[in-house]
């Protein structure tokens, strides 16, 4: 399959004289080109994940009051959620997708009626026995030849690893498994009779993995931040699920900046101290 253009069609004009987009404030008009952007790279080309978080990431992560008036006059014509709540879709970018693809379609039929009668027919079945079996010593590629290239064709083992690559496309990342498997062992420590579900570790798998991908966190410093809430009184008791972890991670970020005073070792959990203590690092008792 050809690979999609990298541009997108702009109507200057067009922009300028919406009466939605005119009517927005420079903010949203800001924040409504990013999104624009961010929805034609998507695979769709018209639409953006509606995970509100990652969202307000793309805009600079505005301020709560900032968001909200953003948020509002985008909503009010230029993007539309879509039906199951899944989706910002933009309208004016889907439609200029469909154009593309049914001038495309449109095309492609007009080639096929012009040259499909002037091609030669598929040779008869009984040609293709008529030759005689190829001695040893020929190879049985000809190197010359392009279509029997044999890396042009996988073999059975070649396959299944391609079909295993393509269904593992999209899925959580190792690094963002470790991390959510860091934080059940954190919870685990301080109250091993917690329920943790297989289904909650999965949706756990895929916020770690959005935290990564979408909030561009280092996982370092998210592997560091669950330790210390999880050494944190009133903190181990709130942070008990990823999703919690993305919503309050830049205030604990500010948190732990408060508390790392001289004395800040004493709060770093078990497992931190054992770990600095294997790397050789220097721990005052």
């Amino acid at each position: 399959m050809r690979n999609r253009s990298p541009a997108f069609q702009f109507y200057p004009r067009q922009f300028a004289g919406d009466d939605q987009v005119m009517g927005m404030d420079l903010e949203a008009i800001g924040a409504h080109i990013l999104l624009i952007c961010a929805a034609a790279a998507s695979p769709e080309g018209c639409r953006i994940d509606a995970d509100e978080y990652a969202i307000r990431m793309r805009l600079r992560n505005p301020s709560d009051e900032a968001w909200i008036r953003i948020k509002k006059q985008l909503l009010a014509g230029a993007w539309k959620v879509s039906l199951d709540g899944k989706w910002w879709v933009q309208s004016g970018l889907e439609r200029t997708f469909q154009k593309q693809k049914d001038f495309s379609e449109a095309q492609r039929t007009r080639a096929d009626a012009r040259w499909k009668k002037e091609h030669a027919g598929p040779m008869p079945y009984v040609c293709r026995n008529d030759a005689e079996t190829m001695p040893d010593s020929v190879p049985n590629v000809c190197s010359s030849s392009s279509s029997s290239n044999p890396s042009s064709e996988l073999r059975g083992s070649d396959k299944e690893i391609a079909s295993g690559q393509r269904k593992s496309k999209g899925s959580p990342s190792p690094e963002a498994c470790r991390l959510s498997a860091l934080l059940k062992t954190e919870i685990l420590r301080n109250k091993p009779d917690y329920k943790v579900t297989t289904a909650q570790e999965r949706n756990w798998d895929v916020t770690a993995d959005r935290m990564l991908r979408l909030d561009w966190r280092d996982p370092e410093e998210i592997a560091d931040i669950i330790r210390w809430s999880h050494a944190d009184e009133f903190w181990m008791s709130n942070v008990l699920s990823m999703d919690k972890l993305r919503e309050k991670f830049d205030q604990l970020q500010l948190k732990r900046g408060v508390s790392k005073k001289p004395n800040d070792e004493m709060l770093l959990s078990h497992s931190e101290i054992v770990r600095r203590q294997q790397a050789g690092e220097e721990w005052r008792q």
